[in-house]
């Protein structure tokens, strides 16, 4: 009989649970991540207008949670060059309660599932994929002056799904 207490144990090795996903960034909306202190960003890959990318080597690739740092850098006045620059992100959408875009996110973890922060970019100028869905999206930042957010905005150009990354975690 005591090692039937065992298999409950046994069955999350055996049966790993599912990786966090939109119902977890949505219930944790608000605990979203802000961008802490840090150095200023290396520059974007540019030609020489410095806000212009070299349209032969596409989009500039980049994790959710380097593009919030960016952004924040642009909006608190330090030279990034993050305007005007197209940047792909990867991530899973989650449906925006206002209905005012929706967003691409990425959760960061630091020890385990209890610690999990949302990295949210709203997504505007694109229909609104299927909840959970992951997808690449490519846009440009769009600063947003006067407007009181926590959520860095991308005016998306296109929006393309694809599989969950082995590690879907930042």
């Amino acid at each position: 009989m005591a090692w039937l207490l065992c298999l409950p144990v046994l069955a999350l090795f055996v049966i790993a649970p599912p990786a966090l996903g939109a119902f977890t960034a949505e219930r944790n909306a608000a605990g979203a991540a802000a961008p802490s202190a840090r150095r200023p960003a290396t520059p974007l890959p540019a030609t020489q207008d410095s806000m212009a990318l070299d349209a032969s080597k596409g989009p500039v690739v980049m994790p959710i949670g380097e593009f919030i740092g960016r952004a924040y850098d642009a909006q608190t006045g330090m030279t990034n060059a993050i305007a005007g620059v197209p940047v792909e992100l990867t991530g899973f959408v989650v449906r925006n309660k206002k209905q005012d875009g929706w967003y691409l996110t990425r959760l960061q973890m630091s020890c385990c599932a209890g610690d999990a922060i949302p990295f949210q970019v709203l997504v505007k100028g694109l229909p609104m994929p299927r909840e959970g869905k992951w997808v690449q999206v490519v846009g440009t930042w769009r600063e947003r002056r006067g407007e009181q957010s926590s959520a860095q905005e991308l005016r998306g150009r296109s929006v393309h799904p694809v599989r969950k990354p082995k590690n879907p975690y930042e």
